[in-house]
């Protein structure tokens, strides 16, 4: 299937995917705090979606916003049930898939959008949602339509069990078992250009993504197998779909073919970034942007070590495709957690000063960044509790040298 190939690339998940996992485990937790323990009243299970934003660690993202209602009825109380959210594009009269960019709103084997809840248990057999309550949301920005235009969208709400949990394959549910299940329509004006009108620069755009992985691999001086590995899994996420065998291989044989030069360009130093920066930038949506600096990010996690050679490389290029410092930062923060980090770190770009600055936009930006790390200080995961620690540390060095 060509069209999954043309995928849009990483969202703002920098500053959203911390705060929207917290959201989504809140949201799991609290699935069933609206249900009363009383036989399901003659009403079915509905679902209504709505167009909002929702506002994280201070900044303001465009969402689809899902709600239910309705019974439950599990085949026994403490039953661990999951909401899953999948979405097609029904407006040529036929479903087509939409396309999401982030890897935990995936199916498993496809990059179709999925929205999964994590499992709570069902208190009662027979349980009902009383009023309208959110139990997904999916970022406006980290999808990709077919086309732009107005749009006719159709989403479907899935309430299945946990254990085992139910698995999907292009919308369809191929295992798990389905308590309750709701279909809703609306409409959207998309301006970006949709992944059909994308084809024919989707070789330009993957050709792009990657020669900027191959520099940043090259960044410090050497190119090894790990990073090799994350090339070929991204490659493969990209025909995996592809359900044609003959299809699949020629399209296996295309990439591996792009693979070749962009490793041949970058030992020889023919890469120029800035300029394949400007390019991607000119002929891709932001997805795609934030696609190609993802994958430099994993290429320069591949071997446990984030140089800062290939940091600063990673950077320059976000400041060339007009990625703000700040989302590159969220992305770094769970690509590249700061343990990761050696050598003589570059505190001020590790904590997001700019020159630019001024002292007290320093201080106000400082006190920002305690809030956020010190409020993961007593995480459960220890290593997010030791990365809270180094980035406090790291914090009240900075205010010696900025503030103090």
């Amino acid at each position: 299937m060509e069209v999954i190939l043309t995928l849009a690339g990483i969202w703002f998940a920098f500053w959203l995917l911390g705060g929207a996992l917290r959201a989504i485990g809140a949201a799991a937790k609290s699935a069933v705090a609206t249900v009363k323990g009383e036989e399901p009243p003659a009403r079915r299970f509905e679902a209504r979606v709505s167009q909002t934003t929702i506002e994280l660690k201070g900044n303001t993202a465009p969402i689809f916003e899902i709600e239910v209602r309705g019974p439950i009825t599990a085949p026994y109380a403490g039953f661990e049930i999951q909401f899953v959210v999948h979405a097609m594009d029904i407006t040529d009269g036929e479903a087509k898939p939409i396309f999401c960019a982030l890897d935990w709103m995936q199916e498993a084997d496809t990059p179709l959008l999925e929205y999964r809840t994590e499992a709570a248990p069902l208190p009662y057999q027979h349980a009902i949602i009383s009023d309208w309550s959110r139990r997904a949301f999916v970022p406006i920005d980290m999808v990709s339509l077919p086309r732009s235009g107005t749009r006719r969208l159709e989403f479907h709400v899935d309430v299945v069990s946990a254990n085992p949990e139910a698995k999907y394959f292009f919308g369809q549910r191929v295992s798990g078992v389905v308590l309750a299940s709701a279909t809703v329509r609306t409409s959207v004006e998309w301006a970006e250009i949709g992944y059909e009108e994308m084809r024919e620069r989707r070789t330009r755009i993957e050709e792009l993504t990657l020669d900027l992985a191959m520099a940043v691999s090259a960044a410090d001086g050497s190119m090894d197998r790990a990073e090799g590995a994350v090339i070929r899994a991204w490659l493969g996420k990209r025909v995996e779909a592809i359900e044609d065998d003959e299809e699949k291989s020629r399209e296996k044989r295309r990439l591996n073919g792009l693979v070749t030069a962009a490793y041949q360009k970058a030992t020889a130093g023919e890469l120029d970034m800035r300029a394949m920066c400007s390019e991607l930038t000119e002929i891709s949506d932001p997805a795609g942007r934030y696609d190609a600096l993802e994958l430099c990010l994993h290429v320069a996690a591949a071997d446990g070590r984030a140089e800062e050679a290939e940091l600063n490389t990673i950077r320059q290029l976000g400041e060339w495709m007009r990625v703000s410092l700040d989302r590159l930062r969220g992305m770094e923060e769970k690509i590249l957690p700061v343990s990761m980090h050696v050598g003589d770190a570059d505190d001020d770009g590790l904590l997001g000063i700019s020159g630019a600055m001024s002292p007290e936009e320093v201080r106000k930006h400082l006190n920002r960044e305690y809030r956020k790390w010190n409020s993961l200080a007593s995480h459960s995961d220890p290593s997010k509790r030791e990365q809270a620690q180094e980035m406090l540390s790291r914090i009240a060095a900075a205010r010696r040298k900025h503030v103090a």
